[in-house]
């Protein structure tokens, strides 16, 4: 009986500690850029609302289909304020009109037109009210937990003698 609670607890570890790793490796396909975003105001309600989370990937523009939920600068805003509206439409030109969920229309100038150049990325997951965990995962603080992890794997694998 003993055996096999200390083997559960072994296994339980070992799927934490493997996600963890899997979510440091995922940083670094995003090149180190927090992919993580709060939203901050209501124009995506109901679809989302101020304080949950959405992860954006780089997916290709041109692969951006009408519906989708993107995010997006404009440089003439802020350079740090990152849009996220979904997609209304996408002309011949491959330029993009999107439109808070919440919006009777679309904002000018910053809803349209949207370029290859303002576009961030896709909203692939959305977190429900997490609040402001995400800004943990800013620079330096993201360079942190990856040290921390390489080292926790190093140590973890020489005592189970894999190193």
């Amino acid at each position: 009986m003993h055996k096999t609670k200390i083997h559960f607890l072994s296994r339980y570890k070992i799927i934490i500690f493997s996600f963890i790793v899997v979510f440091c490796i995922l940083l670094l396909f995003v090149n180190f850029h927090n992919p993580f975003y709060v939203i901050t105001s209501g124009s995506m309600l109901p679809t989302l609302k101020q304080g949950d989370v959405v992860f954006v990937v780089p997916v290709s523009y041109n692969s951006l289909k009408i519906g989708d939920v993107i995010a997006f600068k404009k440089f003439f805003v802020d350079s740090d304020h990152i849009f996220i509206h979904r997609i209304i439409e996408i002309d011949d030109a491959k330029l993009i009109k999107t439109k808070g969920d919440y919006g009777i229309s679309s904002i000018p100038d910053i809803d349209y037109p949207i370029t290859k150049s303002d576009y961030v990325g896709k909203v692939l997951f959305v977190f429900y009210s997490l609040g402001s965990w995400p800004k943990l995962l800013d620079p330096p603080v993201n360079y942190i937990i990856i040290f921390m992890v390489i080292i926790s794997s190093v140590v973890f694998l020489k005592q189970r003698q894999f190193l």
